[in-house]
């Protein structure tokens, strides 16, 4: 088993085995010749094209490669964004390698998702908002950073409601509140007008019903899942709740800059799970939650100096997920 004190502060290694991870999980669903349906009723059109322009509505091969691609994307994005705004006291790749052991657990969602799209571009949004603290007075970050966000609507109507989240964050990091969210809006309907206009330019006709399949009522509800699934799923929750209480009490001396933005990383997490809970979304708004999940767990692995509690807890981390991959599948 590698321990986490070895690999922590060596970003080639981290690197080989983010890869190494990542190949592996996607093993079994590789080597499955089962091609899984990538269109219906909750599918957004544009990425419905896409699916049958491109795999003719079937994850095949290329459609899961293409998968593991933006995962690995995802990966590199979260670390790149984190060293660039130095959320961590070091320079460290440990956020992507969680991500990619957090949604390892997503056994019966390694498929091509319309969310691993729309992650990309949620993910450069929230890299830009998080840095607009220093530029209070630049409207063009939270023009594009909503940009961003429709664009990841787009492809996943539920990130709509992440709406919130950039005018949570807006409050949070300038001065001119009223002015930026209204800025904020605008950018946001913009995206959506010029998606309705070349949609009713090229079928002449504007497609709402998938969009609006996915603005499911509130029903609050758990799905079945398997033992190990639930096993894996306590176990992360726990780690994670160990991890908050080591960060409340660990940032009282970090910057504000960071403070702030660990607070967003909490935000984006509770609004995934109560969208997840409340049946907003589907299970694959985990891809979502495993982000700021990544992020706070790897500030816990580094900044804890009990080594043996440290490699306890990381060595779980991965039995629950090799345990996982091996014989846990969602019902």
């Amino acid at each position: 088993m590698i321990l986490i004190s070895n690999i922590k502060k060596n970003n080639k290694a981290i690197i080989f085995l983010t890869i190494l991870a990542l190949v592996l999980s996607w093993l079994k669903p590789l080597w499955s010749n089962n091609a899984i349906n990538l269109v219906n009723l909750d599918t957004s059109p544009i990425f419905k094209a896409l699916a049958e322009d491109f795999w003719q509505g079937k994850c095949i091969l290329s459609c899961k490669i293409t998968a593991i691609v933006l995962i690995f994307v995802q990966a590199q994005l979260i670390n790149t964004i984190v060293n660039w705004h130095k959320l961590f006291r070091e320079r460290t790749l440990l956020p992507g390698m969680i991500f990619i052991i957090l949604v390892a657990n997503l056994y019966n969602y390694q498929y091509m998702n319309e969310i691993l799209i729309a992650n990309i571009f949620f993910t450069i949004s929230w890299w830009i908002i998080a840095g607009i603290y220093n530029h209070s007075r630049d409207h063009k970050p939270i023009f594009n950073s909503a940009f961003l966000l429709a664009l990841a609507s787009v492809f996943y109507p539920t990130y709509s409601y992440f709406i919130i989240f950039l005018c949570i964050a807006v409050a949070l990091h300038t001065e001119n509140r009223f002015k930026d969210i209204l800025i904020l809006i605008l950018s946001f309907i913009i995206v959506w007008y010029m998606y309705f206009s070349v949609h009713y330019i090229i079928y002449n006709s504007v497609d709402l019903q998938n969009i609006l399949n996915s603005f499911r009522g509130i029903k609050f509800t758990i799905g079945t899942v398997n033992y190990t699934v639930l096993m894996a799923g306590i176990y992360i929750t726990v780690l994670f709740a160990i991890s908050l209480i080591h960060i409340i009490f660990s940032l009282r001396g970090t910057k504000v800059f960071v403070r702030l933005n660990i607070k967003l990383l909490l935000i984006w997490l509770i609004l995934g799970i109560v969208l997840l809970v409340t049946n907003l979304s589907s299970i694959e708004i985990l891809y979502s939650i495993a982000i700021p999940t990544s992020i706070l767990l790897s500030i816990y692995f580094l900044d804890v100096k009990n080594a043996i509690v440290r490699e306890i807890l990381w060595i779980l981390l991965i039995s629950f997920t090799i345990f996982n991959q091996l014989y846990g599948v969602v019902n």
